[in-house]
């Protein structure tokens, strides 16, 4: 509980939790608020969700500069990072690329700061999910990251209730944004129409 942990410069490979477990590389939950930095988080399994990262439960970590990539769920969530159950998560600058289920970043009931991330060929998902179920939550801010094939495209907000995320300077390849139920404050997003 509560912990202000640094952990970086790590190579967190072909972990596995089981038991319809979360996270199968790193988990965070309760008040804690980690830096997770210059890792390599490549390779995990979780039962569950969030295959590479899992924050819930108030967990608010820095996740800066990492490589999330090759991470799975064996029941279909995402691969790479989930924030879910009141987590929030500032997620800077990682390369979160071909994870291998649902995807590779997926919010839902919690808040993010995505910024500068790459997100690319992630498979079996979009790059960017995002759901809220209650109005209290600040909405997402989604800013000066490419966002480049991912297999069921690039960002998607489901049903939600409360403020749409804001996207700044996003470049978009293959798959624009979408929402099945409102619209999002776009600034200067790109999308490369040659490539998609």
């Amino acid at each position: 509980h509560e912990a202000t942990a640094i952990f970086r410069n790590n190579v967190v490979a072909h972990n596995r939790a089981m038991g319809r477990s979360d996270a199968g590389g790193v988990y965070n939950e309760f008040f804690s608020s980690p830096t997770i930095e210059n890792n390599w988080i490549v390779g995990n399994e979780g039962d569950d969700d969030g295959g590479g990262i899992y924050t819930m439960r108030e967990g608010d970590p820095l996740i800066r500069h990492n490589l999330i990539a090759g991470n799975w769920t064996t029941m279909g969530g995402v691969g790479g990072v989930r924030v879910s159950k009141e987590g929030r998560a500032q997620i800077i600058g990682n390369h979160i690329v071909r994870n291998l289920s649902g995807g590779g970043l997926y919010l839902v009931d919690g808040y993010m700061i995505a910024k500068g991330n790459v997100i690319a060929d992630n498979q079996k998902g979009l790059g960017i999910r995002i759901q809220q179920h209650y109005e209290y939550f600040q909405p997402a801010q989604i800013s000066d990251n490419r966002i480049l094939n991912n297999e069921e495209g690039a960002i998607k907000v489901m049903e939600s209730v409360g403020p749409p995320p804001t996207m700044e300077n996003n470049h978009i390849v293959e798959g624009r944004p979408s929402s099945s139920s409102q619209s999002f404050a776009i600034k200067k997003t790109t999308y490369d129409q040659s490539l998609g």
